[in-house]
């Protein structure tokens, strides 16, 4: 019956620090990013000290992995699991939306990726939003065969659909 507050906050702005000190003053505990669309590189050293704040806060990144077809798309290899490196060495919690999956049949499959780096980190989560739909179904069943259950969070993509095709292709019923 709680609702956390959100925001989004682009680390390379010049008054991010003090942004992100005031969100977290005003009790935002969640920061979403999509950095393929937004064109963050969250691993590029001169966000450092923004993570090491974001840690010290408390606050998560959530922040969209895998490709994406509903918005414009500014820096394609963004869409990788390895640009949060950088946040997980600084301490941040970050959840990787759409578990790293492709969006499309023959786009970019990097949740193999985003796996190894869910072992490595254990404050890194993936979540299931938009899993069930056809281009992203294949991200399923290998975040249910990975064994990491407890790092997999439920997730909404609202107002993206939920539909039983994924599901049902990938064998996951």
């Amino acid at each position: 019956g709680e609702f956390l507050p959100a925001v989004s906050i682009h680390p390379s702005k010049p008054d991010a620090r003090e942004e992100l000190e005031r969100c977290l003053a005003a009790g935002a505990r969640v920061l979403k990013l999509l950095p393929n669309v937004h064109n963050v590189d969250c691993s590029a050293p001169r966000h450092r000290d923004f993570w090491k704040a974001m840690a010290q806060g408390g606050m998560i990144l959530l922040a969209h992995t895998g490709g994406e077809a509903t918005l414009p798309v500014l820096s394609k290899h963004l869409e990788s699991p390895e640009t949060l490196r950088l946040p997980l060495e600084c301490g941040v919690t970050c959840i990787a939306a759409h578990g790293a999956g492709r969006n499309a049949p023959l786009g970019a499959h990097h949740t193999p990726a985003l796996i190894r780096m869910m072992r490595d980190y254990p404050h890194l989560y993936a979540d299931n939003s938009a899993l069930t739909s056809f281009n992203r179904h294949v991200t399923l069943p290998e975040l249910l065969r990975s064994g990491l259950h407890d790092q997999v969070l439920h997730g909404s993509d609202y107002p993206v659909p939920v539909v039983p095709w994924g599901p049902w292709l990938s064998g996951c019923y």
